[in-house]
Order: C-alpha cells, then structure tokens, then sequence
C-alpha cells in the first residue's frame, strides 16, 4: 500500500499493523449480529484509515447448547467514514470521520453503517470513545454499551471467581486463582482453592480453569466425556492439568473471549450426552475491581477528531494484576 500524504494516516495505520485484532461487544438486541472479533485487512485503505473484517461473530449463547448460535464466520466491515475533503458535501457533518460498522461493502460505499462512533476519533479504540446503534424499526440512532478494543490490552486479574448453576458440576465453582508462570495455548490458567459463600473454605477438587485451542478439534476422533464440540478458544473447566491437553472440559464458555472475566460471558456444562445451558457467573474481588483493563495503546485526536493533532496513549502499569 502507497504511503499517504497525511503523516497521521501513516501513523494510525503503522499502529493498526502492530494490533490486528480487535472485539466490538456489549450490546444485545438489534444489531448483535455485529458483535464479534474483527480482523484488519492488510493489504486495503478506506478513505486512507484502516479497515477490518469480521473474523468470528460472538453470540449470547441462546441455543447454543443445542449446537445453534455457535461463534462461527460473519459479514460485516469497521471503517472510518470519509471526511469533507474526500466526500464532498455527501456526508453530513456528524458522520465525517467516524468509525462505522457496515454489513456490506455498499454501504461502505454509501458511507453509511448500522454501529458508529458518538464523535469523530482516529483509532476506534480510543479510551472511552462511546457508540451509537441504528433502531431499523424506529429509524433513530441511539446510545449504547458498545465497546471496541484491543484483546492485546486485556490484562487477567489474579483471582477469579465462578458461582451460580452448573448442573452436576457445580462443585467446580468456586474461587479461581492464577497459576503464576503457566500458560496454555498462550493464556492463563486458574486452579480452584476455595469454595462456600465466602471463598475461604479451601477445597479437595482439583479443577482447572483454562482457554482451548484456537483451531477446530476434529470430534470424531475423541470418545471422552466433554471433549470440544469443534470450537476453539473456549474457556473450560477440567479436572486434570493432562486435560487441557487435550481440550477436554466439563464446563465451557459458549463463546471465544480473550479474558475469563469478559462482561456478559455465557457458560454450559456436559451431561448426559449434550451440552446444556449453565447459570454461572463470573465476578473477581472487590479489592480487584476497578482494574479489570488497562488503557489501549491508542492515538487519541483533539476534541473535534483533528487529523493534525495526535498523542500516544500507552497502557498503565498495575502490580497486582497479569498481562495476558
């Protein structure tokens, strides 16, 4: 791709090249299709910004049990909308040089989407850069929870804790702590210390909390008990470090996230044959809260999303919690 003759432009999309994942979440309802990983396209420029595709939509887990809803490949593009100077007078003033979300590239084209940025930004991932979702049925725009962001930034908490419904499995939640120094397919791994409503009573159950593979398991291989069902990237409880070896898990996240503690993560556990919707809950410590998530590393614009103002922004450092 040809250098641009704006050194901002040169800069965004050098930074893009360094962070080539990034997850839009937190909304459900219309437009949750939309919700998912996105992948940057390397070898193309929208109106000389990055732009990224949809690589694994997340779903709410509805169904998912029943083998319905499953994470798989979706359509749909982030790009940031044109400005005046590229678009003539086609775009109204608060749709220039937004970060959009469109099905297709005609709406690209159209400069239009169905998820935008509330104000014009540089990077989609700017800290606390909010979102607007288009109401189809009442043809308005309205706030959101949406959030994007880059998994890389992502830290995992020390301690972690899994309570709610499991079905015969329940015993395995409980209270989760880091296992410093180990990683299994490149994340984290938790073992269970403590169980009762106040985490304190430790535990003879051994159980381990762990990220699977990203590729696909070939199922038909495998006879045991609660073996992937074909999906990678899924959080899974097991009772034996050996099994996670082998992607084996009695308790499952029904979608792919970077860190354990992702909002609105859902669960299901193995029993009799299927896999079937659990109730569970992940919460982490009070003396934790509040450091979930660092800051990402960002170029932030001026307060109208000026192209020839620019700052870097790096994560913050905090010493009782683990990079992944």
């Amino acid at each position: 791709i040809e250098m641009s003759q704006n050194p901002i432009h040169n800069t965004v999309n050098d930074i893009a090249l360094d962070h080539r994942n990034i997850v839009i979440t937190g909304h459900s309802g219309a437009q949750e299709g939309l919700m998912g990983t996105y992948k940057l396209v390397t070898d193309r420029r929208v109106n000389e910004y990055p732009i990224y595709k949809m690589r694994t939509r997340q779903h709410s887990g509805k169904g998912e049990a029943k083998g319905k809803g499953k994470g798989r490949r979706g359509k749909a593009f982030l790009y940031r909308t044109a400005t005046a100077e590229r678009n003539g007078a086609e775009a109204a003033d608060h749709e220039q040089g937004v970060w959009m979300v469109a099905r297709d590239e005609s709406e690209i084209a159209r400069n239009v989407g169905s998820i935008k940025s509330a104000k014009p930004s540089i990077l989609p991932t700017t800290p606390g850069l909010s979102f607007l979702v288009y109401d189809a049925e009442n043809e308005q725009w309205s706030e959101s929870e949406v959030e994007i962001y880059d998994p890389a930034t992502r830290i995992a908490a020390e301690v972690v804790i899994l309570s709610g419904d499991a079905g015969p499995y329940s015993q395995f939640l409980g209270q989760y702590e880091l296992l410093k120094g180990k990683l299994i397919n490149g994340k984290p791994v938790y073992r269970l210390t403590g169980v009762g409503k106040r985490r304190k009573e430790k535990t003879e159950t051994a159980a381990y909390l762990y990220r699977s593979k990203e590729e696909e398991v070939d199922v038909g291989r495998h006879s045991d008990v609660g073996l992937d069902d074909g999906q990678g990237c899924r959080w899974k409880i097991t009772r034996a470090l050996g099994g996670m070896t082998r992607d084996h898990g009695y308790i499952k996240s029904q979608t792919s996230t970077e860190v354990v503690t992702e909002p609105g993560l859902t669960w299901a556990y193995f029993d009799r044959g299927k896999w079937r919707n659990a109730k569970i809950k992940v919460s982490i410590p009070k003396k934790q809260r509040g450091m979930i998530f660092t800051k990402p590393s960002s170029i932030s614009d001026g307060a109208n999303g000026d192209d020839n103002e620019v700052s870097l922004r790096m994560p913050e450092r905090m010493s009782d919690m683990r990079k992944i």
